[in-house]
């Protein structure tokens, strides 16, 4: 057993022997997202002298709305899941321009209260991304910032269920259109 878990560790980290960086992984967070209810978390591996590739996370959970005559609230509740590649110009983790292309499943939930009821919307679907940004790497800290665009593969569809009356309704949709990114993050 010992002997198969030598093999597999082998097998797993050779391809991160011929970095040209000391760090061979870089974990990165999106604080913008966390004043406003949501975290994204991606985790970089390197794979090539200027390529890496990993997990992509992400968790909304946002609320909004005021109270009194007219009152309403707005609910917003994702999770998303995906893998993303950096390409880096100068080299894995090095100061300089990257490009990095994503593909990511999201699941998104938003209801509507008002004095009239409740109306909730579902939609899920894979979604195909890619931003252009510029990277700042010091010792072991890191920032990146980048924009781009994010298209829905597919048509996807939104699930529309009304509380009042029970209908329900199908909204065809295409799904495109700018995405940014601020992360900053931890090489080791």
């Amino acid at each position: 057993m010992k002997r198969l878990l030598s093999v597999v560790s082998i097998l797993l980290f050779s391809s991160l022997a011929h970095a040209d960086s000391a760090s061979q992984f870089n974990f990165r967070f999106n604080p913008i997202g966390l004043i406003a209810g949501s975290i994204g978390v991606a985790l970089d591996v390197t794979v090539a002298p200027e390529w890496t590739i990993g997990p992509d996370l992400t968790y909304w959970n946002i609320k909004w709305g005021s109270e009194g005559l007219g009152s309403y609230e707005y609910s917003i509740k994702a999770m998303g899941i995906g893998a993303r590649a950096n390409w880096f110009k100068n080299g894995v983790f090095t100061d300089g321009l990257y490009i990095g292309p994503s593909l990511n499943y999201a699941d998104v939930e938003v209801s509507i209260k008002d004095s009239l009821g409740t109306s909730t919307g579902k939609a899920s679907g894979l979604f195909l991304g890619c931003l252009v940004g510029y990277g700042w790497f010091w010792d072991s800290f890191n920032m990146m910032l980048g924009g781009g665009l994010t298209a829905g593969l597919g048509g996807t569809d939104i699930k529309v269920r009304d509380s009042n009356n029970g209908s329900e309704e199908t909204v065809r949709n295409r799904v495109a259109g700018l995405s940014a990114e601020f992360s900053l993050g931890w090489t080791f």
